[in-house]
């Protein structure tokens, strides 16, 4: 990969090349990931994948162009930069109010994304770890799979009015699914962290292989409302299907639960969500695609809508500030409107005994699959239960269940919070680094 000034050079160069235009911002991103599969308790395959794109926004005469480009020679970038300056020279007049671009700004100086161990990271040292947890799952009789990846990217920044920063960030993240029990059940694990060094494989094998070991054989739930725990996987899930509606161009075009709810009730009083880029327990970025730096923003406090996130765009729109929270370049050129990047979801003070203990018939939820929304304001969710479904009796974690569908507004299971867990897991949903607690609801429909 290239190192900062190399990173900054390129887009420094796109900025340039767009001569007088009336401005123009250049976005660059490089990532490499490097993923150790497996399955059946065997390794299954070692991958790397590189790639570096260019993403480019000109405006000339009020109108508006954009593009990408993965040829990033010099000669090409010229080429890239006139024939986007070109684009907008013959683009129909841009809607909206006109925003200027920012000049240079100032990043929090205590962020350190980037830790060399984890960018340093081998397919040995990955495949022992794999290794610890594959031993795990076949002296307790169990089959297991799953993925562990190391990853590192760079962000470059730079537009006409002076504005320049690019960043350095890893990200290591371990997943273990058993299965394969004499009982027939099933069980997951997960774990992510900046640091390759935080993530624990003994730790991710223990919570897949101890709930694939649950109970007799697995039972059909008959159809009907139930009270539901729901594991950290389960509630980061969930959240993640709420993300897109807290985004201020869903808010602006109608097609958000927020639309018109701002300032009202949405979720019960135990709901408080938070877009936290500096959370001690997050996974830290300093800027967005624009170059804005992140900013904390209160979504929901105590069941209230009290805020969404912007980029320039929408804050332009609204005659307010980003909150540094623009999509990444390339969906940002496709039309994608801000979204949510690091979510904290508030924890209380009950653990997993707690949240279990008054259920006298219910259901412990470890994982969601298949999950899509059925109506454009996106809180109406169907899909199905996966990796451990447990039937709970008399406050007692009985015996597996076999996955189930659901069909259900996600506020209105929200509003039925009773329990809120004190301990947290970090979670990675669609780039998005979520932090949830466990959660007890008074019903959920199967």
């Amino acid at each position: 990969m290239r190192n900062r000034d190399e990173a900054l050079d390129v887009v420094r160069r796109a900025v340039r090349a767009c001569g007088p235009a009336d401005g123009a911002q250049a976005t660059m991103v490089e990532k490499r990931r490097e993923s150790t599969r497996y399955a059946e308790n065997r390794i299954a395959e070692e991958t790397r994948d590189e790639d570096e794109t260019l993403c480019l926004r000109v405006w000339v005469d009020g109108r508006e162009a954009a593009g990408c480009t993965a040829q990033l020679g010099a000669a090409s970038i010229e080429s890239f930069a006139q024939a986007v300056v070109e684009k907008a020279r013959n683009a129909s007049r841009a809607g909206g109010p006109p925003f200027a671009l920012p000049g240079p700004q100032q990043y929090p100086e205590d962020i350190h994304p980037y830790i060399p161990a984890t960018a340093l990271w081998t397919p040995q040292q990955r495949a022992e770890s794999v290794r610890i947890v594959i031993q795990q799952a076949g002296v307790n009789g169990l089959t297991i799979g799953g993925t562990y990846f190391t990853e590192v990217r760079q962000m470059a920044v730079a537009n006409s009015a002076g504005l320049e920063a690019a960043y350095a960030s890893t990200l290591a993240g371990l997943t273990a699914a058993a299965d394969g029990a004499p009982s027939g059940a099933a069980g997951y694990g997960e774990g992510y962290a900046r640091d390759v060094m935080q993530i624990n494989p003994l730790e991710v094998a223990e919570l897949a292989v101890s709930r694939a070991l649950i109970g007799p054989s697995p039972i059909d739930l008959e159809p009907g409302e139930y009270e539901v725990v729901l594991d950290w996987a389960a509630v980061a899930d969930l959240l993640r299907c709420l993300l897109p509606g807290f985004s201020a161009k869903a808010v602006q075009e109608g097609r958000s639960f927020l639309a018109g709810a701002l300032g009202k009730n949405i979720t019960g009083p135990q709901v408080s969500i938070t877009e936290d880029p500096l959370t001690s327990d997050g996974l830290h970025h300093p800027f967005d695609s624009e170059g804005m730096p992140r900013q904390q923003v209160e979504l929901i406090r105590q069941g209230v809508a009290t805020g969404v996130v912007h980029d320039l765009h929408t804050a332009a729109r609204e005659g307010t500030n980003s909150t540094g929270n623009a999509a990444d370049p390339v969906s940002a050129i496709r039309g994608s409107g801000p979204m949510p990047a690091s979510i904290f979801m508030a924890e209380a003070d009950e653990e997993l005994e707690t949240l279990i203990g008054p259920v006298e018939r219910g259901v412990l939820i470890t994982r969601f699959g298949q999950l899509s929304m059925e109506n454009q304001t996106g809180s109406l969710l169907s899909g199905t239960t996966q990796n451990g479904t447990f039937l709970i009796e008399n406050g007692i974690i009985a015996r597996p269940i076999r996955d189930i569908s659901f069909r259900q507004d996600i506020l209105e299971a929200f509003r039925g919070i009773e329990l809120v867990s004190r301990e947290q897991r970090l979670m990675i949903r669609n780039g998005c680094h979520i932090i949830a607690p466990m959660l007890k609801l008074g019903r959920l429909s199967f």
